[in-house]
């Protein structure tokens, strides 16, 4: 490392200063293992590590956030991190109807951007359980799920329309309009005839380039939220029924639906009132929220409960304690408090999509899993739903409540039968061959998983020929989607 010291300024290599990036209390499975750390704060500087990077074959991992839920930004096989915290301007807002976005860098929280867009009457959307203090350009380039998905859909795709990516070529790449690097000034164009390279599947992250700069699509900022409220002790009831009613109404931006300790850590600020609110939440919530003006908030209050009474299904407008709707609104407009929840009850996250038809199925199979490894569902497991496209599909979640604030790869917890980790496996797994679909494969245990499917080998191949044509030397992010093969040459490919 002491040529790249000479090359670029301001690289870190103290073990003191790589300990913070070693482990990651919110994904502890894996240890991360940087030989160095760099901190851009100029976008040049990439070019330079990329350089360097290439004439002495040392891979390049990128972490813009340290809310890392999955384990995406690990050095398994050591290299460099490139710590983008520092690239953190807004570039520029644009206010125009037909397009409204913000050019920013990869550094811009939830909450800058948020505030910032205040005096513009605009915001962002802000991702599901993901906190304000996390990257917005990492969130949408790595196809986080969304909050207000129930009514917007699959434009969550669309939220990032453009950016530019360094590449291993050791130059800046941009998608947009042809001949504007991020779109003109009468707003940012998603279609356009040039290829969106860092994007030809889902969530690349990191493993084709570096993201450098971004424009997001804004929307304007409602007037208020406002809640409504259903319960059960039956989940399938409460997403049959909600599907029924938003599908019927067309109304609620969010349709949420989630067990009592993922909803109670979602809300409190204090440990003792997550256990307070855990007392007081049904065993399963369904949430619909509703954003706008007075008027608008009547109309589509009224057409769900109008609804909800058409099949019987009771819906009420009161919390189940004191200020559950304004601290709810407080988290749909800020998500200040989201990442508290963590410190409460520490837990790991396996998140998935499928369709309301298999949800059944796969909870059964992973249930009958649990209680023969001897693992109490109900204390040591979450899960929620999300709706999206009024029930088309479901954005879903396992949480793993194992307790511990501070553990390492090398001293797991047993659950049950079971390490974290072998149950970690286990679940993803039998969520796989059930029916469920990990949209973005965020960690080197979920792409193993997921591409030594013999289904999808050739998908995977597919991959790895992109994957060479961008990154011939598998310099970037190697680990997170290949397990360190790298690419392989179209020729070869096709032979096979």
């Amino acid at each position: 490392m002491l040529d790249l010291e000479r090359e670029i300024e301001g690289l870190i290599t103290d073990e003191d200063s790589l300990d913070e990036f070693r482990i990651n209390k919110l994904f502890p499975l894996m240890e991360s293992k940087p030989e160095a750390v760099f901190k851009p704060s100029d976008k040049k500087d990439i070019l330079k590590l990329i350089d360097f990077a290439k004439k002495n074959n040392t891979a390049l991992i990128p972490l813009s956030s340290t809310w890392d839920f999955f384990g995406s930004a690990l050095a398994l096989d050591g290299g460099i991190i490139i710590d983008l915290r520092n690239l953190n301007r807004i570039e520029k807002v644009r206010e125009c109807y037909e397009g409204m976005n913000a050019e920013i860098e990869p550094g811009v929280t939830f909450k800058e951007l948020n505030e910032h867009l205040v005096e513009y009457n605009l915001r962002s959307i802000l991702p599901l359980r993901i906190p304000a203090g996390a990257s917005v350009l990492s969130t949408y380039y790595g196809k986080h799920p969304l909050l207000e998905t129930n009514k917007y859909g699959y434009q969550q795709d669309w939220m990032l329309l453009t950016y530019q990516m360094a590449i291993h070529k050791g130059h800046f790449i941009g998608t947009g309009s042809e001949g504007l690097e991020t779109g003109g000034e009468s707003g940012a164009f998603p279609f356009s005839p040039r290829t969106d390279l860092g994007r030809m599947f889902l969530g690349a992250l990191g493993s084709y380039g570096i993201v450098s700069r971004g424009t997001c699509r804004l929307k304007y900022r409602p007037e208020k939220y406002e809640f409504l409220y259903s319960e059960s002790n039956d989940i399938e009831e409460l997403i049959s029924n909600t599907r029924e009613i938003s599908l019927k109404s067309e109304a609620a931006q969010t349709v949420l639906i989630s067990d009592s300790k993922i909803l109670a850590g979602y809300l409190a600020e204090t440990k003792s009132q997550y256990s307070n609110f855990i007392e007081k939440l049904p065993m399963w919530t369904a949430v619909l929220a509703i954003a706008g003006d007075d008027g608008f908030i009547k109309v589509e209050r009224e057409d769900l409960i109008e609804a909800g009474n058409e099949v019987n299904f009771k819906i009420s407008e009161e919390g189940y304690f004191e200020n559950m709707s304004e601290i709810l609104e407080e988290q749909f407009v800020s998500a200040n408090n989201v990442g508290d929840s963590f410190e409460f009850n520490p837990y790991l996250r396996i998140e998935f999509y499928t369709t309301v038809n298999k949800i059944a199925r796969i909870r059964d199979n992973v249930g009958n899993f649990l209680r023969s490894s001897n693992i109490d569902e109900q204390e040591e497991i979450g899960f929620m739903v999300n709706s999206i496209e009024f029930g088309r599909t479901y954005y879903c979640e396992y949480d793993i409540f194992h307790g511990l604030t501070n553990i390492r790869p090398d001293s797991l917890p047993i659950m049950g039968n079971l390490n974290l980790l072998e149950l970690y496996k286990n679940i993803l797994e039998i969520i796989i061959k059930s029916g469920g679909v990990i949209n973005v494969p965020r960690n080197k245990i979920i792409s193993d998983i997921l591409y030594k499917q013999e289904s999808l080998k050739r998908y995977y191949d597919t991959l790895r020929i992109i994957k060479y044509c961008l990154d011939p030397t598998n310099i970037m992010h190697p680990s997170i989607i290949f397990g360190g093969e790298g690419g392989i040459k179209p020729t070869k490919a096709m032979e096979e």
